[in-house]
């Protein structure tokens, strides 16, 4: 089979027979299920805090750097572009690419690994280091995107979350791994993982997330127990690393952490055997173009990036439609749950010489951008902010606003109510409970606040999170 006919048929996108929610609705049939879905993310509070949130450096630093929410449309336009080309289904595409970093945390990956370690018993606050089962441990931005979705956006009364399909909560989870390496805190010589205050952690440097296995139906096909699985999904994780590799390089140029010569050097190092004579040229233009440089290195990135994905994972959805005798879009459809993801994963990808290339580039970037001072020290004082804020609303939780306070309430009593149909006499009882020994001394009470804490600081922007700061210890952050 040809290309070309994969792509005009869309034989390889998204079966929409299999989608589905896990709350039924009535919905008029103006909208297709991804469409609906892109639109919920898109009027979503959660997504409009993302323009609050770092993507790498401070956006207080510079006015021009990128934050999540634009780095979340640049990569919804990649990723759309790709799935056009591959004939895949672009609205599915356009849903999984806005929501990906829904769950993202103040200070980017710092935030994250933070309350992690939080809710690992990682990092000392004022309990003791068994309050979690595994069952209750754990964060992770992409999961908690599924569980933002799934359950704490309400947008009707009736439905937990937003309610989204199945397709699109699978690839909001699966645009990132979905469980964490050997903590940095592990010392391999001693074989012992060590707190930030060299207590031995029992977590021996593993960390778990088994807090979101309770999300795996709302991310499975209805019935069959298997991952909804697609290869827009996998489309939007590449669109994700492209997105950051261009975007880095650009925003530390604009941040005068590298050089134009530092980035073009760099560049035809690693990508050696991937670039032809006509791209050779092309970069030594750019390089004499000082005055539009980060605009031409970053469409050079995207087009270079984009174009060995789509032409790669062509040819592997041609050979992968003669393995299993797929001809029609039927034959996909009709025989979907019998495929593997684990083996479906690997069609979408760059050729094996870009892959190798591509690990050379990244690996030069986070030593050099990651690691470089700015980006260490807003590190350290986003870590620093979110560890102290924490331990705030954990010693006097009757500092926390009401919407947290009330959502502990409706999950200790498994309810519904909102922010607006709770009197003032009745919070008021809350916030006097909250914080009584009777509820301090329960430990299943304690697990549902540290968790309504961990919400309420991951869905925080970082402004909100610095002016918090000086309002629980009457202190500016340093």
């Amino acid at each position: 089979m040809e290309i070309a006919a994969i792509r005009k048929r869309k034989i390889f996108a998204a079966p929409a027979l299999y989608a589905s929610r896990l709350e039924q609705e009535e919905l008029p049939s103006y909208r297709s299920d991804f469409q609906r879905d892109r639109d919920r993310i898109l009027y979503s509070k959660s997504f409009r805090r993302l323009s609050g949130k770092t993507q790498v450096f401070l956006p207080r630093s510079n006015d021009h750097v990128r934050n999540r929410l634009t780095h979340s449309l640049e990569v919804s336009q990649i990723a759309c572009t790709t799935s056009k080309m591959l004939g895949l289904d672009d609205e599915l595409t356009e849903a999984i690419s806005l929501g990906h970093d829904i769950g993202h945390t103040p200070f980017g990956h710092v935030g994250e690994r933070t309350l992690n370690q939080i809710m690992n018993n990682c990092v000392r606050l004022l309990f003791p280091a068994t309050i979690f089962g595994e069952s209750e441990r754990g964060f992770k931005h992409n999961l908690q995107g599924v569980r933002i979705f799934s359950e704490l956006h309400r947008i009707y009364p009736q439905l937990s979350g937003t309610n989204l399909t199945n397709f699109t909560l699978h690839g909001i989870a699966n645009h990132s791994g979905m469980v964490y390496g050997i903590c940095k805190n592990y010392n391999k010589t001693e074989q012992k993982c060590y707190k930030k205050d060299r207590v031995p952690c029992h977590n021996c440097g593993t960390t778990h997330v088994d807090f979101y296995d309770r999300y795996r139906d709302a991310m499975s096909v209805k019935g069959e127990g298997l991952p909804a699985w697609s290869f827009e999904a996998d489309v939007v994780s590449y669109a994700d690393e492209m997105s950051q590799r261009h975007h880095d390089v650009e925003d530390a140029y604009l941040m005068n952490i590298l050089e134009p010569s530092d980035i073009i050097s760099k560049i035809e190092e690693c990508f050696v055997d991937c670039l032809s004579v006509q791209k050779k040229k092309k970069l030594h233009e750019i390089k004499l173009s000082r005055d539009f440089f980060g605009p031409l290195i970053s469409q050079f990135l995207v087009n270079m990036y984009n174009s060995n994905l789509i032409d790669a994972t062509r040819s592997r959805m041609i050979e992968f439609a003669k393995d299993v005798m797929v001809k029609h879009r039927k034959d996909f459809v009709s025989s979907y749950v019998a495929y593997e993801s684990a083996v479906t994963k690997k069609i979408v990808g760059y050729s094996d010489e870009f892959a190798a290339a591509d690990k050379c580039f990244h690996d030069f970037l986070r030593n050099t951008i990651l690691n470089a001072h700015r980006a260490q020290r807003m590190d350290g004082k986003g870590s620093y902010l979110i560890e102290k804020i924490f331990k705030a609303y954990f010693t006097n939780p009757r500092q926390l606003h009401d919407s947290t306070i009330i959502a502990v309430y409706n999950r200790l009593k498994k309810r519904r109510d909102t922010t607006g149909a709770i009197s003032k006499i009745l919070l008021g009882e809350y916030r006097k409970e909250i914080a009584s020994a009777t509820s301090r001394s329960n430990t299943g009470f304690e697990l549902v606040l540290m968790r309504a804490i961990c919400d309420h600081i991951a869905g925080m922007t970082d402004n909100f999170v610095m002016e918090e700061y000086s309002r629980l210890y009457g202190d500016k952050p340093i």
